[in-house]
């Protein structure tokens, strides 16, 4: 678990190799998600795709000092005093990202709504005048 996997490692399907892919914080090898590879933050930050689902890290995560475990989910529990100062700031956290409804809007202001980091061009919507404060769309 200590080491970090590079992206040219290989996993078998059958007899033809298929290259691991990395995936927002994630091993993903042929479309299923393995685990997490978080080295500094020990699983407890929102961008921990584990933790963002709330899940327990697992055998497939290559992270370090892993604190997103069971023995840190009890009452007096790391993990659990994250979760809960998290949603004390903003309680809608753990909520699916990328919802089907666009409520907030867009802000870009140089790249024309055209990079995916862009809400409503992730969304795959056109940005809404009413909602969206971009520049030059």
């Amino acid at each position: 678990m200590d080491q970090p996997i590079s992206s040219d490692v290989s996993a078998s399907d059958g007899d033809r190799k298929l290259p691991a892919r990395q995936y927002r914080g994630a091993v993903r090898t042929k479309g299923e998600t393995t685990g997490c590879k978080c080295s500094k933050t020990k699983c407890l930050k929102l961008y921990c795709p584990c933790f963002e689902k709330r899940i327990i890290c697992h055998d497939g995560c290559v992270c370090v000092e892993c604190k997103n475990t069971t023995e840190e989910s009890g009452p007096d529990g790391m993990r659990t005093k994250t979760i809960e100062e998290i949603l004390s700031r903003r309680p809608g956290a753990f909520d699916k990202r990328g919802s089907d409804t666009n409520d907030s809007g867009c802000i870009c202001k140089k790249t024309r709504c055209l990079k995916k980091y862009c809400i409503c061009f992730s969304a795959g919507i056109k940005c809404d005048s009413n909602k969206c404060s971009c520049t030059d769309c």
